[in-house]
């Protein structure tokens, strides 16, 4: 936000926090939460196209204007930076909370005699030693690649015991790369060894002219409208309008089980199209269904009918996605395993896709407790229905918890709960949204599940100083207790009780 000034174009996206005051260009389904600003609980509908006839219009009336410090909490877009600081309608609001009185006048022996005393408070141990503790542990964090924001967050770390984290990115690269597909006609298009998500299928489709771009140019496609991708339902569509004969087609992507019931489809068809998602699952690929619809030229005014527009649907593909894992994933879960902390995975993928990843990163190992249980695996949907006596019941909670909607260990909107309701939420620092980071209590800014190791180290050897100078104090005050005690018993000529330790003397053993 800083490097921000008026005439740059900044893009919205969905969990981003506004940096400045944009007026929109574009933007596909954008809604802003605008709360602190209008007191309005609704998030606000973006229009980039809508001008106003009156001048002096209302903060929540200026539907083309993307406030600062507001969150998008849907669709996407593009403004240009209008206003930045203390120009922004926030920052307009700062200024009222400004103390008007100009900075008082400090006496310059005042000010030195505050620094020699805080010098000799150091000096002397009389600063609170568990915070200074603190702070040398987050500054060791941070050369971790850990960015702590609640210094609470510092000593609970050490006492983690289990550790629930996401799997896109935190024990996967993030890189999605097209494996298998598996077409309407029955043929099949699989690629074999390649690791560079480049390559090569986004290759292969630019040099046969397929790719994106190539097509929306060669057959005149316009975007109508986009249904942004909704956990609820798991999937997202867009409508395009080809070429000058205006045929509006809507095409549509998501999980295999929520396009089935949305597709024209025979039972034996529907059948047919599970069962290859579940080959492709239980190889631990992400599977991505692909369907499509002509609409009828009547109905062109229906296109922001979402229901509408995704019913009696054609199918088109499969496509199983690989997301390799991070090399250093599996050596961080030993470490944790090691240390007497389990690690869960939770994720929204097929229960077959999160078995295999488990299995790949050392979650599911024969050494590892219960792994082979029948509750070791298990869906959201199951987990969620068990009362709290039958998860008492149960001897360890699942390792593996698939169709999950959100985490502890994570980078989404949809985590933002989670990370904000776990002892120690913990997010990915260069992929997750502003929402999920405001929300945790620690940032990893590489991305790594072995930093997490390293926040948990470095929480231990804080702990353990803690203890080890609490204990000290303890014994040193136990002692002087003692002794002042026994003075006590005695008298000195003036028939005064002894007091064998003078307040100076009390305080040189802490420091």
């Amino acid at each position: 936000a800083e490097d921000l000034v008026p005439g740059d174009i900044v893009q919205l996206g969905i969990g981003d926090i506004v940096a400045a005051d944009l007026r929109l260009a574009s933007g596909i389904n954008l809604s802003c939460d605008e709360a602190l600003l209008t007191g309005e609980s609704s998030p606000s509908a973006k229009n980039a196209d809508f001008i106003s006839d009156k001048l002096a219009t209302a903060v929540g009336d200026r539907v083309n204007i993307a406030y600062s410090s507001t969150t998008v909490t849907r669709g996407r877009g593009a403004g240009i930076v209008v206003a930045t600081g203390m120009d922004t309608d926030i920052g307009r609001i700062a200024l009222f909370l400004y103390d008007k009185k100009g900075p008082s006048e400090v006496l310059w022996y005042s000010q030195v005699d505050k620094r020699a005393s805080h010098g000799v408070r150091n000096a002397r141990g009389l600063k609170g030693t568990p915070l200074q503790n603190n702070l040398h542990g987050s500054k060791a964090m941070a050369k971790s690649n850990v960015i702590v924001r609640n210094i609470g967050a510092l000593e609970a770390i050490g006492g983690v015991t289990n550790i629930y984290s996401d799997k896109t990115g935190t024990f996967t690269q993030g890189k999605m790369m097209a494996r298998r597909v598996f077409f309407t006609s029955g043929r099949r298009l699989q690629v074999h060894n390649e690791s560079n998500s480049l390559n090569p299928t986004t290759v292969m489709a630019m040099r046969a002219g397929a790719s994106k771009f190539d097509i929306i140019a060669r057959d005149d496609m316009k975007l109508l409208t986009e249904h942004s991708f909704d956990s609820a339902v798991k999937r997202m569509s867009v409508v395009y309008q080809v070429g000058q004969a205006a045929e509006v087609i809507c095409c549509t992507k998501g999980a295999t089980e929520a396009l089935i019931p949305q597709m024209f489809i025979d039972n034996a068809t529907s059948k047919m199209i599970v069962a290859q998602a579940d080959a492709m699952a239980s190889e631990g690929l992400r599977v991505l269904c692909l369907a499509h619809r002509t609409l009828a030229q009547d109905s062109v005014n229906c296109i922001s009918d979402r229901k509408y527009n995704e019913q009696q649907q054609t199918f088109a593909d499969l496509i199983g996605i690989y997301d390799p894992p991070r090399q250093e994933t599996s050596g961080a879960i030993r470490q944790c395993q090691g240390a007497g902390i389990t690690v869960h995975m939770l994720t929204g993928d097929r229960l077959k896709t999160a078995t295999k990843v488990a299995r790949e990163v050392g979650i599911l190992t024969p050494y590892v407790a219960d792994s082979t249980s029948s509750n070791a695996v298990m869906t959201a949907s199951i987990f969620d229905k068990m009362t709290d006596a039958q998860l008492d019941e149960l001897r360890f909670l699942p390792l593996v918890l698939a169709r999950a909607s959100s985490l502890m260990t994570g980078d989404g909107v949809n985590d933002s709960p989670a990370l904000k309701g776990a002892d120690v939420g913990v997010v990915m620092g260069s992929n997750g949204s502003d929402v999920s980071k405001e929300a945790a209590n620690i940032v990893l800014t590489d991305n790594n599940f072995a930093s997490i190791v390293s926040a948990i180290r470095e929480g231990r050897r804080l702990f353990d100083n803690i203890r080890k100078f609490l204990l000290h104090l303890l014994i040193s005050n136990i002692a002087q207790v003692v002794l002042l005690l026994v003075g006590l018993a005695f008298e000195d000529s003036n028939g005064v009780s002894v007091f064998p330790l003078s307040p100076l003397e009390i305080l040189f053993p802490t420091s």
